[in-house]
């Protein structure tokens, strides 16, 4: 997964009518935005990038 595709789906994920998030609804963002079944190593990437994103306003 690229990364400007896991900073999108990070960026999404942190507006404030997706709280609280976890890994599965990551892993649904992540098929609907690549089509492809996530890998636990992408579900930590935007988990990761959700933290950083969370920090700054997008």
């Amino acid at each position: 997964m690229a990364d400007d595709e896991v900073m999108a789906i990070a960026r999404k994920l942190v507006a404030p009518q997706h709280h609280p998030v976890d890994s599965a609804d990551v892993g649904v963002e992540i098929i609907r935005v690549t089509g492809e079944a996530p890998s636990t190593y992408d579900i930590e990437r935007v988990l990761g990038a959700m933290k950083s994103v969370g920090d700054r306003p997008c």
